[in-house]
């Protein structure tokens, strides 16, 4: 994750917490939409950085293969897949733990709506301090730790349980999503550690970018005539920084900011109903432009 996300993140959820002790306002509303759509930016980007860690491990297998199965390059594979196995282990509790907390208030599935977002009994009652799962996450980070440091000298994947006793149910949905992101990260830094223990030739597996074109709405469901809000960015991988790139919403240009997120407004029809909006992004790589495109659905309906 960038130093601007962490710092968002963590100022976004020391906010909610402060504004789960008041009344219900319009700028705690704003606040809970903010980190509702961070959450849902977080997991689609450690979908990408999930498959392209899985990509690496791939690669391992391949050279362990071409070098005949020998057996220092096997025990190297060996250490390569226990790592990954912890560190899928991880993600799979935290995606349960947003199911489960995404349930107890009143979401059936994900949805850009959040029912109940400042429900604070939720979460602790779910990972608060001395819960069954709070202690299993804590030994499953204690666990992938101790791998990560047997491959990379002096680690610090700066792996931290979050502390959801008083944070409202979204800010706890986004420190789930960070911390997946940190163990995805610390999970494909130490399988990159491993790579120069075998004889890759001209091959530089790190040339290989993965990238993905996203878009999270505020709302799934708009009145008529009213202003429709999104944004859309590319997810990359093996990159530090953030892509920059022109973008267009049904053909009009729209603004995109430092972050390599664009902001898109516009009217909704006045005719209720299903309707979409289309997204193109342009990447230029290498000499190249690439193009994304991504189809984004809503519904035009009386609120």
């Amino acid at each position: 994750m960038s130093r601007f996300f962490q710092l968002l993140l963590a100022g976004l959820i020391a906010a909610a917490a402060g504004y789960a002790l008041f009344q219900q306002s319009q700028e705690r509303a704003q606040l809970n939409a903010q980190l509702y759509q961070l959450h849902s930016l977080l997991t689609t980007r450690n979908d990408v950085a999930s498959e392209a860690t899985e990509g690496t491990l791939n690669l391992i297998k391949k050279l362990v293969a071409d070098n005949r199965n020998a057996p220092a390059d096997v025990a190297v594979l060996q250490q390569a897949e226990h790592l990954h196995a912890l560190a899928d282990s991880i993600t799979w509790t935290l995606r349960e733990l947003s199911e489960q907390l995404l349930k107890t208030t009143g979401n059936a599935s994900p949805r850009h709506e959040l029912k109940r977002p400042n429900e604070t009994r939720d979460a602790k009652a779910l990972l608060g301090t001395g819960t069954p799962a709070q202690k299993h996450l804590h030994q499953q980070l204690a666990d992938f730790t101790t791998a990560v440091s047997q491959i990379v000298p002096n680690p610090n994947p700066g792996l931290t349980l979050p502390n959801v006793d008083n944070l409202p149910a979204v800010a706890a949905l986004a420190s789930f999503s960070q911390l997946e992101y940190d163990v995805r990260a610390a999970d494909e830094q130490a399988l990159r550690q491993l790579i120069p223990q075998f004889d890759t030739g001209p091959f530089d597996f790190r040339t290989k970018i993965i990238v993905r074109a996203f878009a999270s709405a505020e709302a799934s469901t708009v009145a008529p005539g009213d202003t429709y809000r999104a944004t859309a960015y590319l997810a990359t991988t093996h990159s530090s920084s953030t892509p920059h790139f022109p973008m267009t919403c049904n053909g009009q240009p729209v603004p995109v900011d430092a972050q390599g997120i664009g902001h898109v407004r516009f009217q909704a029809p006045m005719k209720p109903g299903p309707a979409s909006w289309v997204g193109k992004l342009r990447l230029k790589s290498g000499g190249r432009d690439s193009t994304f495109e991504v189809r984004v659905p809503y519904r035009v309906a009386h609120r």
